[in-house]
């Protein structure tokens, strides 16, 4: 279904149902708990719903906070997966949309060199660009089992290879589960070296670029072509056994001194906890993240490096926080169909 069926068949009746029996459940509920509220705007997303709401002077917001799971009870909604936060326009609660949308790249506007563009706002439809810059060099993404990675760099490597051709930007991919979705890149001009499929081919790719650092370091002034590192599944890398220790010298150069010298490096993990995320390396040099649904809120604030975050109320499938540049933001990531990779 395209968006515009999806908007006239699906999205107006959830419009009306949101501003009219949802908001009323709302007012309901806050009554129940002699709390005076009212619903004062109301957000369609492509998966999820929102409401702002107004609250009395004399309440305070922890109580109108701590009333999240009645709220989702009242709306039908499991509890689990609604969400309420204290934000600029005020308290937002989030909840699943009976009707989501799957957004699709076409949905989204063009992005433009280094700023790539990855889905949409889940509180309206907003394209969400990632700005890649001498201040984001480097970005991880925590994203456990089937909750949207794969999507999201097949998303994030075409919008790349799209914006950019071969001479202004170079791709070096490490995929140790050799997935098939990532394989399809393969043939992508701008790869600087074949796929690395296993741990031994990543770390001489990687002892490749870190000598790439200090080739630019001495060239000074000379601006070769970007590099993009894109590796999945960094810390199953630097902790194997054999090779884990050569791939985190090698990476220590490209992530400390390779953003300053055009070399950027997005990394993935399926593993949100303390020990693999606590690795002096990635704790230290990743500071942007984007983060899928997790198992709970320790989870949550150890992936995205702050508590706060909430991303173990994400709904899996795409929906994802993105912590980069000093912004928050829920993001929907659009799938892009393999017809546009192999145009």
């Amino acid at each position: 279904m395209d968006f515009q069926t999806w908007r006239e068949t699906k999205a107006k009746p959830l419009a009306t149902w949101a501003a009219g029996p949802a908001s009323k459940a709302i007012v309901q509920t806050f009554a129940r708990f002699k709390t005076r509220a009212e619903v004062r705007r109301v957000d369609i997303g492509p998966a999820t719903v929102h409401f702002t709401i107004a609250y009395g002077v004399s309440q305070s917001v922890g109580a109108v906070l701590s009333r999240e799971s009645d709220l989702a009870l009242a709306l039908g909604v499991d509890p689990d997966q609604a969400s309420m936060a204290q934000t600029r326009r005020g308290v937002v609660l989030s909840i699943p949309s009976p009707e989501p949308y799957d957004v699709t790249r076409a949905d989204l506007e063009d992005g433009r060199g280094l700023v790539i563009p990855l889905g949409v706002t889940a509180d309206g439809w907003e394209t969400y660009h990632l700005p890649f810059s001498e201040t984001v060099t480097n970005l991880l993404i925590v994203a456990p089992t089937r909750t949207g990675k794969t999507t999201l760099l097949r998303t994030l490597i075409y919008g790349l290879a799209a914006q950019n051709s071969e001479r202004k930007l170079q791709l070096t991919l490490v995929d140790l589960k050799g997935d098939p979705a990532l394989g399809e890149f393969g043939n992508l001009a701008h790869l600087r070296y074949p796929i690395a499929t296993n741990a031994a081919d990543a770390v001489a790719v990687l002892q490749d670029l870190a000598g790439e650092v200090e080739r630019r370091i001495a060239n000074g002034a000379r601006r070769p072509a970007h590099v993009f590192v894109v590796i999945d599944e960094v810390i199953a890398l630097v902790q194997n056994r054999q090779y884990g220790q050569l791939a985190t010298e090698a990476l220590t150069p490209i992530l400390t001194r390779g953003g300053g010298l055009g070399i950027f490096t997005v990394a993935t993990t399926q593993r949100a906890d303390k020990r693999s995320l606590s690795d002096p390396l990635i704790a230290s040099q990743f500071v942007h993240r984007l983060v899928g649904k997790v198992a709970s809120g320790q989870e949550s604030a150890l992936a995205a490096g702050q508590a706060g975050i909430d991303a173990h109320k994400l709904l899996g499938r795409g929906d994802f926080i993105a912590k980069v540049g000093g912004d928050v933001v829920r993001v929907q990531i659009a799938q892009t169909p393999a017809a546009l990779i192999h145009k």
